[in-house]
């Protein structure tokens, strides 16, 4: 098998192979008929063959080019809530590549999808499966807050130092809590200033100012969202609120805190037409090598930060109750509403953003949060 320019061994697709023995078989069959009309004028004959031929290798070589040039993408945190949707979501004609630390994630398409055990922390470690992989994009989806400064941070710092060095463009994901909620400021548009509040916030702040300083701001894109959530299975921020109703326990939630959910499929399909947008080719696995840096692989006006979040501002009580609503449990007396700014922990209380970037060049509009709960009834 030639290597092709990329260094890369290719072979002719199975599906490639069964479409061009059909097409020449169909191709046969229209010889013989016009043969058969023919006979007498072997010039004429001779030039059917010849456009014969030249209609196959054609159209072969046009499937062995789509074939080629499958966009490689590699999503990060595989496992996870976005990540497992993203996998649920990804385009036919993506390659996809995931990470996973030590979960497996729960869908049916695995067999389609190349998933790797990567400690991202581990020193070299996402960088080698990068030079392996040579994807058109890394997309960023890990999530974990045991440990902020190496879940979070050193996670990120490794993502973002492989990808200048190999040279492919990032999308990460980071949180409306870098926003500081108490300043008068929100709605915040997609280029607010990070001034976080929480330790949390300030963690992911600081991941957006690395992913800035090594990568420039067109040369990354940094997804602010809120709240991920999912009813088929409930997402973690609200299967706890259906354990403590399970379990005839009371639930305090906040009711001046506001944020806007959205739902976990909903911004996979953002965040993959936000991923053509910005590398529009998605050909390092054949036509073209990311190996010039990833000027010659994105484009950088759609870099930068960009809000997507849902369309419905709730507070965290109102989300306590449609959980209990989608639970079939009756909230009355069992969710008790609370003040944040009363908490002794400091948190950002208004955290209502705009999308002008998305609204402009994404068509996924995400759903109101009330009508995913209400469509959906699950487990208590």
């Amino acid at each position: 098998m030639p290597p092709t320019s990329g260094g890369r061994c290719r072979s002719t697709p199975k599906h490639v192979v069964t479409f061009s023995c059909e097409l020449l078989h169909y191709w046969h069959t229209v010889w013989v008929v016009f043969s058969s009309f023919s006979q007498c004028c072997l010039r004429l004959q001779v030039a059917t063959l010849l456009v014969v031929l030249f209609f196959s290798r054609t159209c072969v070589d046009s499937l062995v080019k789509m074939e080629d040039e499958a966009g490689v993408v590699l999503v990060t945190g595989a496992a996870g809530l976005l990540g497992t949707h993203m996998l649920r979501s990804c385009p036919p004609h993506i390659v996809l590549h995931g990470t996973i630390r030590n979960t497996v994630p729960f869908i049916d398409e695995t067999s389609r999808i190349a998933l790797h055990p990567c400690e991202l922390t581990e020193p070299g470690a996402f960088r080698d499966l990068l030079q392996r992989v040579r994807p058109a994009v890394v997309i960023h989806t890990a999530y974990s807050i045991k440990d902020l400064d190496r879940d979070v941070r050193c996670a990120t710092y490794s993502v973002v130092d492989a990808c200048r060095d190999v040279g492919v463009p990032l999308m990460a994901m980071s949180s409306d809590v870098v926003l500081n909620g108490d300043d008068g400021l929100a709605p915040y548009a997609d280029d607010a200033p990070c001034c976080p509040v929480s330790e949390y916030g300030q963690a992911k702040a600081d991941c957006e100012a690395y992913m800035v300083k090594s990568l420039s701001r067109e040369g990354c894109v940094i997804v602010r969202t809120s709240l991920i959530v999912s009813t088929h299975p409930l997402s973690a921020n609200c299967r706890w609120i259906a354990d403590r109703l399970h379990a005839h326990d009371t639930v305090t939630a906040f009711v001046d805190e506001l944020r806007a959910p959205i739902a976990a499929e909903d911004l996979a399909l953002m965040l993959w037409e936000l991923a053509v947008l910005f590398v529009p080719r998605c050909t390092p696995s054949g036509g073209s090598d990311v190996r010039a840096g990833p000027s010659c692989a994105f484009r950088g006006e759609y870099g930068g930060v960009w809000n997507i979040v849902g369309p419905e501002t709730i507070s965290r009580y109102t989300l306590a109750l449609l959980v209990a609503q989608c639970c079939g449990f009756d909230a009355r007396g069992t969710i008790k509403g609370a003040l944040s700014k009363d908490s002794s922990v400091k948190r950002p209380r208004d955290l209502r953003m705009t999308m002008q970037r998305a609204q402009k060049f994404l068509h996924t509009t995400p759903r109101p949060i009330g009508e995913l709960f209400w469509r959906h009834t699950s487990l208590p």
